[in-house]
C-alpha cells in the first residue's frame, strides 16, 4: 500500500503546489501559492498581506538529505530535522520553508501525531525513572539504528527535564 500526500492548495485556484514548482510563499502567513498565481493576483490570497512574496525556486532535494530529514520528524526530533535544513541551505528562510514543507508532508501522513504519542511514552517512562525502558523504546523508534536511538533518547531527556518532569539526586549531573 502506498500512501500519498496531498499538497497544499494555493489560496487563490485552490489547485496544489507542488514541491517541485515554482512557488511564491506569503511572508506573512507562508501560505504558498503557485508563482503565476501571485503575479495574478498581486498578493496573498490568503491574508492579503501587501508585502512581496518569498519566491521559491523549483527545488529538487537530494534523496538522502530528504529521507534524514524525515526521518528525524517520523522519530519526532524536530531540532534535528531543523538542523539538517540548515546544513542543507545556509539561507535560513529556505531552510525554514523546507522544514516547513516536510513537516506538512509529515503532518498529512500522520506521522507526527504518531511520534508525538510515542514520545509522550518514552518521556513519561524518563519521568517514572525507567531509563532502560525509555532507551529501548527510543532504539525501537529509531529501527535499531543506534546513533539515532541516541539523539532522540537525548532530545527527549533533555524536553523531560525543561519540563521539569526528572528529579535528579543531589550532586548528580547526568542520568
Amino acid at each position: 500500500m502506498q500512501i500519498k500526500a496531498k499538497h497544499p492548495p494555493c489560496p487563490y485556484c485552490h489547485g496544489p503546489v507542488e514541491p517541485r514548482a515554482i512557488k511564491a510563499a506569503c511572508d506573512g502567513c507562508m501560505a504558498w501559492h503557485h508563482k503565476e498565481c501571485w503575479d495574478e493576483h498581486g498578493t496573498c490570497a490568503a491574508c492579503a498581506f501587501p508585502e512581496p512574496p518569498l519566491v521559491a525556486p523549483a527545488f529538487e532535494i537530494p534523496s538522502q538529505e530528504a529521507r534524514e530529514i524525515r526521518e528525524a520528524l517520523r522519530l519526532g526530533n524536530p531540532l534535528e530535522a531543523q538542523e539538517l535544513c540548515l546544513e542543507l541551505h545556509e539561507d535560513e528562510r529556505q531552510a525554514r520553508r523546507l522544514y516547513e514543507a516536510l513537516l506538512d508532508e509529515a503532518r498529512q501522513m500522520g506521522q507526527i501525531e504518531s511520534a508525538k504519542a510515542q514520545n509522550e511514552r518514552i518521556v513519561t517512562l524518563l519521568a517514572e525513572g525507567e531509563i532502560t525502558a525509555a532507551q529501548d523504546q527510543c532504539l525501537e523508534a529509531a529501527g535499531g539504528d543506534e546513533v539515532r536511538a541516541i539523539e532522540l533518547y537525548e532530545y527527549l531527556l533533555s524536553r523531560a527535564d525543561e519540563l521539569g518532569l526528572i528529579e535528579r539526586a543531589a550532586g548528580d549531573e547526568d542520568l
